[in-house]
């Protein structure tokens, strides 16, 4: 074969093998792996432990107020206020939130449906009246959480509440007497954090109008 032919089959051939596509191409790229689906209570396509940014000005001055975001890892320190990403100071703005949780649902309990949940202690119940009217008469087994410490004793009575809600116990709440409105904003308030509260009717004057045992 001459000089010329082979020099023919390299300038029209070669190229043309080196641009096949295929798994034996030469150059072939392999396609990007699928993102990893969301976690619960993660937006779609957001990383996790995700902060959102705001870039500081540098010593000249220039590059502020650009937003940016950021995944844990190596030079993202949780908690801190400030990072440094790329070179570049950021302010840290905040994480994204936690979701909402669903309302929870606020009904009424009449005494005698009362009753054999409180005697047999299949209740969590919470006596809302101001303390001194608790410690002169209660209901067995209620727990005082006055209206007016509702945020002070939130965080331990919840835990109460989770508990409660995982052995399928119901959460009750009363007050004074039909008058009262004190259980009415209890469960209110705690429907709006995803409990669903039962507000016994007539309060604990219906229950000493029944001669019931107090402590």
């Amino acid at each position: 074969m001459s000089c010329a032919a082979i020099r023919w089959i390299a300038a029209t051939c070669l190229p043309a093998a080196l641009s096949c596509s295929g798994p034996t191409a030469v150059g072939a790229a392999h396609p990007p792996a699928p993102a990893p689906p969301a976690t619960s209570g993660q937006a779609a396509g957001t990383p996790p432990n995700t902060v959102y940014l705001r870039r500081d000005r540098d010593e000249t001055g220039r590059g502020g107020g650009q937003d940016a975001r950021a995944t844990g890892g190596p030079g993202i320190l949780p908690g801190a206020s400030t990072q440094t990403t790329k070179g570049a100071k950021y302010t840290v703005l905040g994480t994204p939130p936690a979701p909402t949780p669903a309302p929870g649902k606020v009904t009424r309990i009449q005494l005698d449906t009362f009753f054999p949940l409180q005697q047999a202690g299949a209740a969590l119940i919470y006596d809302v009246r101001p303390g001194f009217s608790f410690r002169r008469g209660h209901i067995p087994h209620a727990i005082s959480w006055p209206k007016g410490q509702f945020t002070t004793q939130l965080a331990a009575r919840e835990a109460e509440i989770r508990a409660a809600r995982a052995a399928r116990r119901p959460i009750i709440v009363y007050c004074t007497d039909l008058a009262c409105p004190d259980s009415n904003k209890i469960a209110t308030r705690l429907a709006a954090r995803g409990h669903s509260v039962s507000i016994l009717d007539g309060g604990y004057a219906a229950w000493t109008s029944a001669e019931l045992p107090c402590e």
